[in-house]
């Protein structure tokens, strides 16, 4: 059988012993450290790269996406649940190790939650990895109750056949030694299609599901920042009134933090220390929509030519409008949140992410060190920015935990990170269409001017150049004779005013809370 991600062959499907990795749900044993790609605690046999089993049955799927609230930990659970035959309340997940062959082969080539893609990317893999493990109980079933393999079939958690029943915990050692068979029929389950309860739901309801800010740690230190506008820096703060508050500063000059005891006391000393700054004070609104305009009249690339468009307007008047979007922020429940441990030769760092792949190579060029020093736990995500790839952040709270000489948890004020937080760029569209005598599309027009959002994010962290605006969804689902499609850039106007100075119109307001609240 041919694995799609992972490399899995017969040699390497099953992956046996080594550390307990444990992060069921609320992530209740942790730190862990890197390794093979996916490792069973005591007790428990790992099968390819998503699945493990427990002597009680409890089956742990691994999944490479992030949950940022979409479903997706469950949608993937749920699909591995379905092709191996698991009870559902016998289900957990647990964030995919970095590991090699975990990449979103539709976004980027790298491991990347974006673009609703999760199930598209991953329901097959996950089906062929349950398939094999269910031809794996099966096997070592038909042995133990002396019938074909064939006449086994795996539900509700157990391997049955003619009234007699085995549970998946009973198996999971003796089919972790055994040989896997050379492929694995898929088929649909009883819970395809269902209403199934959320794993993250009851966890996120009583609190015990940890994100980045929750992480506690032996000498931990917490951290307040305040950051610079872009291409501004600090120029002044009051040590003095901020050291009186029982907190350190670490400053820089394009950011200043405060270090002490509780987030509340880091805060509240950075109020206190008054920091300044230059840069621009404001977005601006009016640049922004000139540059989409300038984009709109301009010259544009021709992506999409259907029919003869220009024979079937001319002498016609299309009905036409201009539409535009705003700069849209996220507006996140989740403060941007990092810890990280360092020591002499290794690095921790938890943090929310959608992109850790991404994220672990910014830790490791900020620290200095190699990608393999660097243990990178992909923590759940309450940023409704999806977390981005927080690479800036990390590198400020790698930077603060070397000055303190201690591990940190460095948490921006809500003010702070809603002024820093990339906007959804915006976009001017012009649409013209014309109707044909029988009420139909007889020509669609449409011409887009943006600037690219998470595919800039993405270039950027990689130290590639920004791509081209493109207007995915720019051709319409309807029947027209001829059609075309054209698009343009605004992109260095636009991310100028837009992509990093987001909302410094709140700068007032920020200043306003942060002297009367210390937050």
């Amino acid at each position: 059988m041919r694995w799609p991600t992972a490399a899995v062959d017969r040699r390497t499907l099953l992956i046996g012993g080594g550390a307990g990795v444990g992060l069921i749900i609320a992530f209740a044993a942790w730190p862990r450290r890197g390794g093979s790609p996916l490792r069973g605690a005591a007790g428990e046999q790992v099968f390819g790269p998503y699945l493990r089993i427990a002597g009680n049955g409890r089956v742990t799927v691994a999944v490479p996406q992030a949950e940022t609230g979409q479903g997706a930990w469950t949608g993937l659970a749920q699909i591995a649940a379905d092709e191996l035959g698991a009870e559902w309340d016998q289900v957990a997940v647990e964030p995919a190790p970095l590991a090699p062959g975990y990449a979103n082969r539709l976004v980027g080539g790298t491991r990347l939650t974006a673009q609703s893609s999760s199930i598209r990317a991953f329901e097959a893999p996950m089906r062929e990895a349950a398939a094999m493990a269910r031809a794996l109980l099966c096997q070592v079933a038909a042995e133990r109750l002396n019938v074909a393999a064939s006449e086994c079939d795996a539900q509700g958690s157990f391997v049955a056949s003619g009234g007699r029943r085995i549970g998946f915990g009973e198996l999971a050692d003796a089919a972790a030694s055994s040989r896997a068979p050379a492929s694995a029929a898929l088929r649909r389950g009883v819970l395809a299609g269902k209403s199934l309860p959320r794993l993250d739901l009851p966890a996120k309801s009583d609190g015990s599901l940890r994100f980045a800010g929750d992480v506690r740690l032996p000498g931990l230190r917490f951290a307040s920042l305040r950051i610079a506008p872009p291409r501004g820096k600090v120029t002044g703060f009051d040590r003095f009134a901020a050291e009186a508050n029982g907190a350190r500063i670490v400053p820089h000059e394009r950011w200043i933090a405060a270090v002490a005891e509780t987030t509340w006391a880091a805060s509240r000393a950075l109020a206190a220390a008054a920091p300044r700054f230059t840069g621009p004070a404001d977005a601006d609104t009016p640049a922004i929509e000139q540059a989409l305009i300038v984009a709109l009249e301009g010259p544009m690339a021709n992506v999409v030519e259907r029919g003869d468009y220009d024979a079937a307007v001319a002498g016609k008047r299309p009905l036409a409008a201009t539409y535009s979007i705003a700069p849209t922020p996220h507006l996140s429940l989740e403060p941007p949140s990092v810890t990280v441990r360092l020591s002499s030769d290794r690095l921790e760092v938890w943090v929310a992410t959608i992109a850790p792949d991404l994220a672990r190579a910014a830790a490791a060029k900020a620290a200095g060190i190699g990608e393999g020093q660097v243990t990178l736990y992909p923590m759940p995500v309450g940023d409704g920015g999806g977390g981005a790839i927080n690479g800036e952040l990390i590198a400020i709270a790698i930077a603060v935990a070397r000055a303190v000489k201690a591990p940190v948890c460095l948490t921006m004020p809500a003010a702070t990170a809603q002024n820093h937080e990339s906007c959804r760029p915006p976009l001017a569209a012009r649409i013209s269409a014309l109707a044909d005598p029988a009420g139909g599309l007889a020509s669609w027009h449409g011409r887009f001017a943006g600037a690219a959002g998470l595919d800039a994010a993405l270039a950027q962290a990689r130290g590639e150049a920004v791509p081209e605006f493109v207007a995915r969804g720019g051709v319409p689902p309807y029947s027209a004779a001829s059609m075309r499609i054209e698009v343009g850039s605004a992109y260095t106007l636009v991310f100028l005013a837009v992509i990093l100075p987001v909302l410094w119109a709140l700068q007032a307001l920020a200043a306003t809370l942060q002297k009367r609240y210390g937050t």
